[in-house]
């Protein structure tokens, strides 16, 4: 989804902080789990990723995934299943 973030900020003409916004809490709130995720709060699910690079420098650094920690399980150098076609494709309409 790091794709979207970075058109909803190219093409927008939003912050990268609210790209991140949107894509989290507000999106939490939204389909009404906002009390469990969609930010890191006490009580809530221990449910973020991991970057080398901060993303609200670069979004891409959403590219490289380095770690996961989805409900406080730690997922070390995730494998994620990429279409090279897809990615090829996205990536033409990046800025």
């Amino acid at each position: 989804m790091w794709h979207e973030l970075v058109y909803c900020v190219h093409y927008c003409g939003v912050t990268p902080q609210f790209a991140l916004y949107t894509a989290t809490k507000r999106n939490a709130q939204i389909a009404g789990i906002g009390d469990q995720c969609g930010s890191i709060e006490k009580g809530k699910w221990a449910d973020m990723i991991i970057t080398k690079d901060h993303p609200l420098d670069n979004l891409e650094a959403l590219r490289h995934i380095s770690m996961v920690i989805a409900r406080g399980k730690i997922i070390k150098h995730p494998k994620v299943k990429k279409i090279a076609q897809v990615e090829k494709e996205l990536d033409r309409y990046l800025p």
